[in-house]
C-alpha cells in the first residue's frame, strides 16, 4: 500500500510541474508575445520528461516526501497530506 501512495504523490507532483510548464510557455508566447524557437520549446519538455521520470523512480525506491501544504507559508504547522499510520 505504501508503494501505491508512492506512486501517487508522485503522479502529483509530474502533473503539478507539467501544468506550472505549460502555463510559463503558454504566457511566454501568448500574453507576452516572446517567440521561442521549437527547439528551446522541445528542449524544456525533455527537461521534464526527464526530471519526471527521476520523481517516478524516486517514488519506486519510497524515498519521495509527502506535500506538506503548508509548510512553505511562515508560521504554517499543516501537516502532511498523507495517510495516517496505525
Amino acid at each position: 500500500m505504501g508503494l501505491l501512495i508512492a506512486l501517487l504523490w508522485a503522479v502529483v507532483y509530474v502533473a503539478i510541474m507539467v501544468l506550472v510548464v505549460f502555463l510559463i510557455l503558454w504566457l511566454l508566447q501568448t500574453i507576452a508575445g516572446v517567440a521561442l524557437p521549437e527547439k528551446v520549446v522541445q528542449l524544456l519538455w525533455i527537461i521534464v520528461a526527464i526530471i519526471a521520470i527521476i520523481v517516478v523512480i524516486t517514488a519506486l525506491t519510497g524515498h519521495i516526501p509527502p506535500l506538506r501544504v503548508g509548510a512553505a507559508i511562515p508560521g504554517g504547522t499543516a501537516p502532511a497530506l498523507s495517510a495516517p499510520t496505525t
